[in-house]
């Protein structure tokens, strides 16, 4: 009976300790729905876009070899990696150029310098000299305007989000309007020169050029789903082994 009890304490304990682990590690909500006020969003809704809990102890590695200690975020709203200064203030990472990469807790990420903007990828696994990467952010789903009789009705363009919200304030809005953000996942993977490339057909075969028929002739055989991390990560395995000559 005690062996029986101390059994289920045991298990109890581990099932909280996931619980925690999980609510530890994702934060924020799959939708958001944010109405501005002034062009300016609410500090209440800025925190629900919080990937962590709470400010994480980490490290940003320059380029340059140096690093730097902060308690780090990411806000899935704005994009931005922000830490708590010295002075207590919360700032957003800047001159990321010269950053190498970041290390909040367990996870680390890197920026992919694309053009003139840096998209910011988190690390999902590496892969002998291969990375498998995701980048994680709110995307605008849906704006909502009240009409007449104060009924919503939806008046989302074929515009970016950028359109709509750019450096903390939100843009081109009526007064009445609400916008619905929705998270989304879009994989990417880096060479052993650390390339980054989006996770698809034809960037996987500019990759491994040298291999493109039988990683053509493999993804024919095989269903890939380029938004899957598991199947991505077998058809970099897949040309991993060609690079090796097995």
């Amino acid at each position: 009976m005690l062996v029986h009890h101390a059994f289920l304490k045991g298990l109890i304990l581990a099932v909280l300790g996931l619980v925690l682990l999980a609510t530890a590690q994702a934060q924020a909500p799959k939708k958001i729905k944010v109405t501005p006020v002034r062009g300016q969003v609410n500090k209440e809704v800025l925190n629900k876009a919080y990937l962590y809990p709470q400010f994480t102890s980490g490290k940003a590695f320059l380029v340059e070899g140096n690093y730097t200690q902060s308690k780090f975020n990411y806000n899935l709203l704005t994009g931005q990696i922000e830490f708590i200064s010295a002075a207590n203030d919360t700032l957003a990472l800047d001159e990321l150029h010269k950053i190498k990469s970041i290390v909040i807790g367990d996870d680390t990420y890197m920026y992919y310098h694309k053009g003139s903007s840096e998209v910011l990828l988190k690390l999902v696994e590496r892969l002998s000299d291969l990375q498998l990467l995701k980048e994680e952010k709110y995307e605008l789903t849906n704006v909502r305007n009240k009409g007449a009789f104060g009924m919503d009705y939806n008046s989302l363009s074929n515009t970016s989000t950028s359109d709509y919200y750019a450096e903390g304030t939100l843009q081109e809005l009526s007064p009445n309007a609400s916008l619905e953000f929705t998270i989304k996942q879009s994989l990417y993977f880096s060479d052993r020169n650390n390339r980054f490339y989006p996770a698809k057909k034809s960037s996987v075969l500019r990759a491994f050029s040298s291999h493109k028929s039988a990683i053509a002739e493999y993804m024919k055989q095989q269903e890939v789903d380029y938004d899957d991390e598991a199947s991505v990560k077998t058809l970099l395995q897949y040309c991993q082994q060609l690079q090796q000559g097995h």
